[in-house]
């Protein structure tokens, strides 16, 4: 990628809310890979870093410079996160962040908060599920691409790397929704 394209990328914002946070969430790791920073956001963070902020290590060694360059990633990562968010709650996220031993905060504890709070995998979260895809539906006479839209949008707030909806769920909510949208004289 050339460096004007990368200088035309923009930090995407969060305002907190559920329905924007899987899409927010695709384009900050995209946007975190360009800017070399994806790694900071992994769950557990990265093994190479220090016990605190102020451990002394040896820049000049090649474990030196792996370390500096995770703590670099981390506070380019709190950063962004920083300005990204655009809620009180969101903010606050960061700020719990913050410890005595790494008083800019961990990214990846950041991460791990936003991923409880906008990603939950309990069984709330699959009744929650349940009731969304039994809500689809399509008006008469409109495109059945609504459809598929309103299934993208429940897969993007559902699916995680870790747990998916399966294809055979979302065929049958697809086959169960009446086809409304046929004029009356194309229906046998």
């Amino acid at each position: 990628m050339d460096n004007t394209a990368v200088k035309s990328l923009k930090l995407p914002s969060f305002n907190g809310e559920h329905k924007t946070f899987q899409v927010w969430w695709t384009r900050f790791l995209a946007y975190a890979g360009v800017f070399g920073f994806a790694k900071a956001l992994r769950e557990g963070g990265e093994s190479i870093m220090p016990q605190t902020d102020e451990t002394d290590f040896d820049a000049t060694t090649a474990q030196g410079k792996l370390i500096e360059a995770a703590k670099k990633r981390n506070a380019i990562a709190m950063a962004n996160m920083t300005v990204a968010f655009s809620s009180e709650g969101t903010i606050a996220l960061v700020y719990e962040a913050m410890t005595d031993d790494w008083p800019g905060g961990l990214a990846h504890k950041v991460v791990a908060m936003l991923k409880k709070k906008y990603q939950p995998q309990d069984s709330m979260t699959k009744v929650e599920l349940r009731k969304r895809l039994a809500m689809v539906s399509m008006k008469k006479k409109e495109n059945p691409s609504t459809l598929f839209e309103q299934l993208s949008a429940i897969k993007n707030r559902y699916n995680t790397s870790t747990k998916k909806i399966e294809e055979e769920e979302l065929m049958a909510v697809v086959i169960s929704v009446p086809y409304t949208h046929l004029r009356a004289h194309d229906t046998p």
